[in-house]
């Protein structure tokens, strides 16, 4: 049962990842990859509240774990696609940006996934 939890969860995941990018794409027009960004850090966020909230071992925990974290938000976010467009970012000669993009989305990323984690615990 935990692996359809994760397939289900993965289908959701990337579904959301798709319309989510597609939505911000549609009115975002600059260089920097904002959808990357959102998607990776709100996922940061809920991965923290996740966790903590399923330390309790029990069947419900599990599945929920592995259904919300494993597969929505193992689809949701994506760390190849931060490095690719990173790189993109070098080789349209926006390198500054790139630092800006890979800095922001390190440090807002541990302190979302901080908070999700202290939300949990609330």
């Amino acid at each position: 049962m935990q692996w359809f939890g994760i397939v289900l969860g993965g289908a959701l995941g990337a579904m959301a990842r798709y319309y989510v990018t597609r939505t911000i794409q549609a009115r975002w027009s600059r260089a920097f990859p904002l959808a990357t960004f959102v998607i990776n850090i709100v996922g940061a966020f809920f991965l923290g509240l996740v966790v903590m909230s399923t330390k309790q071992p029990s069947l419900l925990h599990t599945w929920i774990a592995s259904t919300v974290g494993t597969g929505f938000l193992g689809a949701f976010t994506t760390f190849s696609t931060y490095m690719v467009e990173s790189m993109t970012l070098v080789q349209i000669k926006k390198t500054g940006m790139m630092f800006m993009y890979m800095l922001s989305s390190l440090v807002i990323g541990l302190l979302l996934a901080y908070l999700g984690m202290h939300v949990a615990m609330i």
